[in-house]
């Protein structure tokens, strides 16, 4: 058989066969979507409360590199696993049958603790070393989020945790509360992501940009070949003028605490809240302008977000004092570089540091 017979006999029907598999795929990939729309578009008739935790009944992968600041903090690549339950709820460990106490974490990505070992996890770990400390059996759930503000903690406390009844529910001060504030001015804007509800038609205009076949299959083969570029989670305000208001932030940032505060009490759970450590007033502006480039801000603008991180803490004092529930005050100057993957996020020796801390802090002061 000649070169000729070759291409005519293999090749050529090959290429037959992928182009007919690539026309198959694409056709089925357009025609879910356009069921999924219409779908959404009629159950959830445009508009609903967006829970923003982890896919439910899977066993999730992460890996360091996704971090943004890996480089300048010299993060170790490495996977990162976990399970989730049926409410996605990463899974902790054993379970007592019959609990002493019954313990939920809330908050962001600090509180959920995904890029590090599963036993350094703050949720897992805190209970254990109470545990330890107390002699007391105590199942934990980490309910927490990456990537929310503490208007969605307050959605999965509604939605989700009180179904455990647990006894005591931790909140972590959430960083992302100020990134949406100085952003937005309010909870409720209409960010896709930093919003409280999730507009399909939207996510449809965002994610999904165009109805026709061919565009749209193009925009499916670019994001499964190609390297997706940097999410800009505020791309809609970018060009607009960040507004640092003290007074607004510390109104909204109150409300949202003593209504979660609030909800727990109405349903017999203790309420602990947890002031958020951060190392950016050590960090500097030429800093944040090399690995947060997108956060627009002067020098000036910077020195008062570092401010406001003070503040923020400072408001957490005042409503655990005036609710009258139980405060752990965690101080940044406890803390080292070495401990931290990126100014907010601890690394795994920071998490043992910390964890350690809020289980002694919290032994001390509540009465069980």
């Amino acid at each position: 058989m000649n070169i000729k017979d070759l291409i005519k006999f293999s090749i050529i029907p090959l290429i037959v066969f992928v182009f007919i598999a690539a026309i198959l795929w694409s056709t089925e990939k357009y025609l879910a979507y356009q069921y999924d729309k219409r779908f959404l578009s009629s159950i959830f008739k445009k508009r609903f409360i967006y829970l923003r935790n982890l896919p439910p009944n899977q066993h999730l992968t992460f890996n360091s590199s996704d971090i943004p600041q890996v480089d300048s903090f010299k993060i170790k690549i490495k996977d990162y696993t976990c399970t989730t339950d049926s409410n996605g709820f990463i899974v902790s460990g054993k379970m007592h049958q019959h609990p002493d106490l019954k313990f939920v974490f809330l908050g962001g990505s600090i509180p959920q603790s995904l890029y590090t070992d599963e036993d350094k996890r703050m949720p897992v770990a805190v209970t254990r070393e109470t545990e330890r400390l107390t002699g007391l059996k105590i199942n934990v759930w980490n309910a927490a989020a990456g990537g929310t503000n503490s208007y969605h903690t307050l959605n999965v406390l509604n939605n989700m945790a009180l179904q455990l009844k647990p006894d005591y529910a931790f909140f972590y001060g959430n960083i992302n509360d100020i990134a949406t504030l100085i952003h937005y001015g309010s909870f409720n804007n209409p960010n896709l992501k930093w919003g409280i509800f999730f507009n399909t038609r939207k996510f449809d205009d965002e994610n999904r940009p165009v109805d026709n076949f061919l565009p749209y299959i193009q925009n499916v083969i670019k994001n499964e070949l190609y390297q997706k570029p940097i999410q800009d989670d505020f791309a809609d305000v970018r060009d607009t003028v960040i507004s640092i208001d003290s007074a607004q932030l510390s109104m909204a940032v109150k409300q949202v605490f003593k209504t979660m505060i609030a909800v727990c009490k109405a349903n017999n759970i203790k309420p602990v809240l947890i002031t958020q450590v951060n190392i950016y007033d050590r960090m500097g502006f030429e800093w944040m302008k090399k690995n947060m480039p997108l956060l627009t801000i002067s020098e000036d603008g910077y020195q008062k977000l570092v401010q406001l991180f003070a503040n923020y803490n400072d408001l957490l004092r005042q409503v655990a004092d005036e609710e009258d529930v139980s405060f752990i005050d965690l101080k940044s100057n406890e803390f080292s570089f070495s401990d931290f993957n990126e100014p907010s996020h601890f690394n795994g020796d920071g998490y043992v540091k910390v964890n350690t801390m809020i289980a002694h802090k919290f032994s001390a002061i509540v009465k069980y």
